[in-house]
Parts: structure tokens; C-alpha cells; sequence
């Protein structure tokens, strides 16, 4: 990944370019087509490879969802304060919501590059949270990273106790990483056993 991070102006500029071009109807295979939308997602979705892999193609498919969605008024239609405030709205709620795929993109790179939740905690002082944008940035974390569980455990332990939607996604995510660490038990067990046999 040659960028760190895209801005949020950089943002708002795809975000322009894709209304620019739905007004134009510029396609590909029937759906509007923006190259800078394009070269964001390559982007973006280069941290799917930290991804659980049952959730890779719903990072793919939310991002892009995201991207292609502000507001796009039909030709003729008259841009009143009242449907332009609601444009600013509608793009400020997607580049929030793709600054919680980036952060959270970056905190699973971090974390794989140095298994390190100091070195993470450092990425976040760095990225400057709220409590709303940390908030989002840990659904992103416990949806699709394979260290969602630890991660929220380490740095927001009582989230789950404040919110049920994300006390539902917890004990999913807790209860699969269990059936994964009692595999990999198993494995270790049987391959001892067959050691032991030869």
C-alpha cells in the first residue's frame, strides 16, 4: 500500500467524481464506473488480507456500497438548503463510516506487522479518536479482524455491556475464536498420539 491514509477532502473529491460521473453515465457492466472510486477500493481492500476470511467479501461489498452511495439528484431536479444539508449529511455519514474501515484496516495491519497491542495503542492515539469514532472503529475490529475479540477485550472491555447489537457480535466472535482454539488443541493432541504411535 503506497498511501498511508486517504483524506477526508480526498474523500468528499471521490465522492464528487461519482455523482460527476452517474449524472454522465459513465458504466461498466451496467454500474457507474468512477476511476478514483476504483483506485480507492484496490486501496482500501488491500487490509482484507488481515480479514477473517468468511468476512472478506462483505469488507468488499460494504466499502463499495459506501463509496457509490452519496445523494445524486435526477437532472432538473432543483437543489433546495433543505436537500443540500441533507447531501452534507449523507457524505459526512459515509466518510465516517469508511474512516472506521481505514483506521480499523490500519490497527489489523499494525497489529499483524508487530503482534504488539502497545505498538496499537500508539496507531490510535495517532489516529485521534472520539469516543463515536472509536466506537464505530470497533464494530469494524470485532466484525472482520481475527483479533476483533482481543482487541475489543484490551481496549474497550465493557463495550458489550453498553450495547446489545455489539454484545451479540461479541459472544459470536468469542464463541468461534473457542471452537477455533479447542481445534487447534485437538490437532496438537492427535499429532502427539501419532508420535507417540511411530
Amino acid at each position: 500500500m503506497s498511501k498511508e491514509k486517504y483524506s477526508s477532502g480526498e474523500i468528499k473529491g471521490i465522492l464528487k467524481n461519482v455523482t460527476w460521473c452517474s449524472r454522465m453515465h459513465c458504466t461498466r457492466g451496467g454500474k457507474v464506473y468512477s476511476s478514483s472510486a476504483e483506485e480507492f477500493l484496490r486501496w482500501i481492500n488491500e487490509y482484507t488480507k488481515y480479514c477473517i476470511p468468511e468476512e472478506v467479501d462483505n469488507w468488499n461489498n460494504i466499502c463499495r456500497d459506501r463509496i457509490y452511495n452519496p445523494i445524486i439528484l435526477k437532472d432538473g431536479v432543483k437543489c433546495t438548503p433543505e436537500l443540500q444539508k441533507l447531501i452534507h449529511v449523507r457524505e459526512y455519514e459515509i466518510i465516517d463510516d469508511l474512516f472506521n474501515f481505514m483506521d480499523a484496516g490500519a490497527i489489523m495491519k499494525k497489529y499483524h506487522d508487530t503482534n504488539s497491542w502497545d505498538e496499537v495503542e500508539k496507531l490510535i492515539k495517532e489516529q485521534g479518536h472520539s469516543g463515536y469514532t472509536f466506537s464505530g472503529m470497533c464494530n469494524v475490529m470485532l466484525r472482520f479482524s481475527q483479533y476483533g475479540v482481543e482487541f475489543v477485550d484490551h481496549f474497550d472491555p465493557f463495550r458489550a455491556e453498553r450495547c446489545q447489537a455489539f454484545q451479540d457480535m461479541y459472544k459470536k466472535r468469542s464463541e468461534e475464536k473457542r471452537k477455533q482454539l479447542n481445534q487447534r488443541l485437538v490437532n496438537v493432541l492427535y499429532k502427539k498420539m501419532e508420535f507417540k504411535d511411530n
